[in-house]
C-alpha cells in the first residue's frame, strides 16, 4: 500500500460501506493483472518498478496459498547431515 501511495502521489482513498472508491478499483485491477501498473500511473521509474515487483510478488503468494497442497513424502536428510 505504501508503494501504491508513492506511485499515486497521494494517500490511498477508500470507499464507504459497500461503495468501492476509484483507488480501490485501480488497486484491484493492479492485483488481478487486468490493469498493468505501467499503463496510466505517472510516477518515477524506480517507484513504478518497485510497485510492479510488489504486485507480482503478492500475486505469487496468493496463488501459492490457493493452490491445492500435494502430500509429499518426507525427505531424508542429506548424507552430510546424518548423525555419526
Amino acid at each position: 500500500m505504501t508503494l501504491s501511495e508513492a506511485a499515486f502521489g497521494r494517500r490511498f482513498e477508500t470507499g464507504e460501506a459497500a461503495l468501492v472508491s476509484p483507488d480501490e478499483h485501480l488497486f484491484l485491477g493492479l492485483m488481478d493483472g487486468s490493469k498493468p501498473a505501467r499503463d496510466g500511473i505517472e510516477c518515477a521509474t524506480g517507484v513504478l518498478a518497485a510497485l510492479d515487483c510488489a504486485l507480482r510478488s503478492a500475486r505469487i503468494m496468493i496463488a501459492l496459498t490457493l493452490e491445492p497442497r500435494v502430500a509429499r513424502a518426507p525427505r531424508s536428510p542429506p548424507p552430510w547431515a546424518q548423525p555419526m
